[in-house]
């Protein structure tokens, strides 16, 4: 009779079996440290040979510290400097053009010592992979570019901010096309790039690889129960805050900080 660990074990390698490349964690542990692949990917969207990554990072956290951080998928930087975000969206939601303009914002504000009038401030790329046409003109990519208008004439703004979607519900017979069917793969033998298949194989049945996701999976539920108990708190504040109760009471029995509260009652800091 098989253990309890067992059992789980075979459950998580039944759920790892399930993931494909557009699910977040899948995504975040394939590219991570994996520059290769990540190179392979960024030279298919970009329609480019030039382009060599010299870093890969799964799961990269951009903070705001006025509003809502970010969490890349993967974040890559290549030899000229130029920085490229890569965040996987299943929900069409999670994907509107200003979703997209605040990703970009983050990457430049989270960029270190640009110096004076910001002048060094690298290239960037915020590629949102989507399994839907969100933007509804039927392109397997779309690359948005800020433009200068009039007189009839559009010219390039120049500001080296680019955008991409990358639409893989279109899986024709091209490379990017096939890219876009290796991100919707659960099986790694039908995938076509081999070092894609290769690294899919390592992480859904070897035993090592079968670990990494598990943590990853376990970290993740450990995050959503800690946003569901934080929730269940802020909840509270906000019943003792529509009861009248001075903020002061508030912090001392939420343990939530004051500027928290005062969020949450829609009260100016200053």
């Amino acid at each position: 009779m098989p253990t309890q660990a067992e059992i789980e074990r075979e459950i998580n390698r039944e759920q790892i079996a399930e993931y494909r490349l557009m699910d977040n964690e899948f995504m975040q542990a394939f590219f991570h440290e994996n520059i290769p692949c990540t190179q392979k990917m960024v030279r298919v969207i970009l329609s480019r040979t030039d382009v060599k990554v010299i870093s890969s990072n799964g799961e990269y956290h951009m903070p705001n510290l006025r509003g809502h951080s970010v969490i890349l998928d993967v974040h890559a930087i290549d030899e000229r400097g130029r920085e490229f975000g890569f965040e996987v969206q299943r929900a069409d939601e999670g994907a509107k053009p200003k979703r997209a303009r605040y990703d970009s914002s983050l990457m430049d504000a989270n960029y270190p010592n640009p110096g004076k009038y910001a002048k060094n401030l690298p290239e960037i790329w915020t590629v949102f992979i989507v399994e839907h046409d969100v933007l509804g003109l039927g392109l397997p990519i779309y690359i948005i570019e800020r433009t200068i208008t009039g007189k009839g004439r559009n010219k390039l703004f120049g500001d080296g901010s680019h955008i991409i979607y990358v639409n893989v519900s279109i899986q024709d017979d091209t490379p990017l096309g096939r890219l876009a069917h290796d991100f919707t793969c659960k099986d790694p033998n039908e995938m076509y790039d081999r070092d894609f298949a290769e690294r899919a194989r390592y992480l859904k049945e070897t035993e090592r690889g079968v670990e990494t996701m598990t943590k990853r999976m376990e970290e993740r539920i450990e995050k959503v129960r800690e946003e569901t108990r934080r929730e269940t708190v802020r909840e509270f504040a906000r019943n003792m805050i529509e009861d009248n109760e001075p903020f002061d009471k508030v912090v001392k029995y939420s343990r939530l900080s004051l500027d928290e509260v005062q969020k949450l009652a829609g009260k100016s800091l200053v």
